[in-house]
C-alpha cells in the first residue's frame, strides 16, 4: 500500500495560494477605485477653485493680465485633466466642459470690454451654473462607474 499523506498538504497549499491570489486582486481593485475617486475629487475641488478665482477676477475693481491668463491657463487645465485616464472613463460631455470654458473666458476678460461686475451678475451666475453642472456630473458619473 502506497503512503498518500502528501495530498492533504498539497491540497492546503493551493488553497492558500488561491486564497491569496483572490485577497490580493480584490486590494487592488479597492486601491484603483480609490484612487479614482480621489482623482474625482481633485477635479471636482480643481473646478470649484477655477470658479472662485474666476469670481474674484470679474469683481475686481480693475482688469489683471496676469490673473486673466492664470484663469484661462487653469481652466483648459482642467478641461484636458477631465479628458485623461481615468476622468475620461466617466464619460463626461463635452458640451459641459466647452460651457464652462465659455462661461469663465469668453465674456468680460478682455482689457478692452472688462468691467467689475457684480456677485450677482449674469456673468457669474453662469459661471456658478457651469460649474455646478459639471461638478454635478462628475459626481453622479463617479458614484455609478466606480461605486
Amino acid at each position: 500500500m502506497k503512503d498518500c499523506t502528501w495530498w492533504p498538504n498539497v491540497f492546503t497549499s493551493l488553497l492558500v495560494l488561491v486564497g491569496w491570489f483572490a485577497v490580493h486582486f480584490a486590494t487592488l481593485s479597492r486601491e484603483r477605485r480609490k484612487e479614482r475617486r480621489e482623482t474625482a475629487k481633485s477635479a471636482v475641488d480643481a473646478l470649484n477653485s477655477i470658479a472662485s478665482d474666476a469670481s474674484a477676477f470679474h469683481t475686481a475693481l480693475t482688469f489683471d493680465a496676469h490673473e486673466a491668463c492664470l484663469l484661462r491657463y487653469n481652466t483648459e487645465k482642467v478641461i484636458r485633466t477631465l479628458q485623461r485616464k481615468p476622468l475620461n472613463d466617466l464619460d463626461l460631455s463635452l458640451g459641459r466642459m466647452v460651457k464652462l470654458r465659455k462661461s469663465i473666458t469668453l465674456k468680460n476678460i478682455d482689457p478692452s470690454i472688462f468691467s467689475p461686475q457684480n456677485i450677482d451678475s449674469p456673468i457669474l451666475q453662469d459661471i456658478r451654473a457651469a460649474t455646478d453642472d459639471l461638478v454635478d456630473a462628475i459626481e453622479a458619473a463617479r458614484d455609478s462607474h466606480w461605486a
